[in-house]
């Protein structure tokens, strides 16, 4: 899978609220949860789904704040993959914070 322009990561990430490309490796997102419980079951979600597509994010937590950075090791860079597993993890966000 090849790495996508930066013109066209640019675009597509401005349509996910609160994604950021870095540089021209990855793209991240920092999400904040109301409770331990709700980031916990975030995270959950995330890692279930990540798993199923064989594209893990690095993860980072600390208290009720969890960093998703996003790049395909293979492609040394942001590839469509990574774009659509941010999209995946915004829809996921949404959910956890509505219940």
């Amino acid at each position: 899978m090849a790495t996508l322009p930066v013109e066209t990561i640019v675009t597509h990430i401005s349509k996910f609220p609160g994604w950021k490309h870095v540089g021209n490796t990855s793209v991240t997102k920092n999400f904040s949860f109301s409770s331990f419980e709700k980031m916990g079951h975030f995270v959950y979600l995330v890692t279930q789904y990540t798993e199923k597509e064989e594209h893990y994010p690095q993860i980072s937590i600390t208290n009720f704040d969890v960093s998703i950075s996003l790049s395909t090791a293979s492609a040394s860079g942001v590839t469509g993959k990574d774009l659509l597993v941010a999209q995946r993890i915004n829809q996921i966000e949404y959910t956890v914070k509505s219940l």
